[in-house]
């Protein structure tokens, strides 16, 4: 099953075992918002906005750039926590990772660039029963299957 992101920009494919809580989460900045079928797990899609220099930092430094950006807001209170900072690509496609611990979970996020915009997808695990490694493989299939 197909799902466009609220901004019309992004088309990927759901992931089995998935369902898309998108419409149902109008008050939340992700543009897509997916969650396995027990909901403890989550899988998020949201609209990174840069100011212009911060943009411009990033078309010269690149994606790595964008992604201790990116961590530096969701570590702010614990700077360490951010592992594995890796570039990749797939299907033509730059992306760039991270991981962090999280209070109770462990997440990964992965920033990109499509359409002259730059965008953060983040799965994060809700309860003990869905294991990271699970998780990414689920973010790495959307992330192969989306289109812009």
């Amino acid at each position: 099953m197909l799902i466009t992101s609220r901004d019309g920009v992004l088309s990927c494919r759901i992931p089995q075992g998935w369902f898309s809580a998108t419409d149902d989460s109008i008050g939340s900045s992700a543009i897509i918002l997916l969650m396995n079928e027990e909901a403890s797990a989550a899988l998020s899609v949201k609209e990174i906005r840069l100011d212009p220099l911060a943009s411009q930092q990033v078309k010269k430094l690149g994606l790595r750039f964008l992604a201790q950006l990116s961590a530096s807001f969701l570590t702010e209170n614990s700077p360490n926590a951010v592992e594995h900072i890796q570039e990749f690509q797939m299907n033509n496609t730059t992306f760039c990772s991270y991981e962090a611990a999280a209070s109770t979970s462990k997440l990964r996020v992965v920033v990109f660039a499509a359409k002259g915009k730059y965008y953060e997808c983040e799965v994060r695990n809700n309860g003990a029963d869905v294991e990271p490694p699970q998780l990414f493989i689920i973010q790495q299939t959307l992330l192969s299957s989306l289109t812009f």
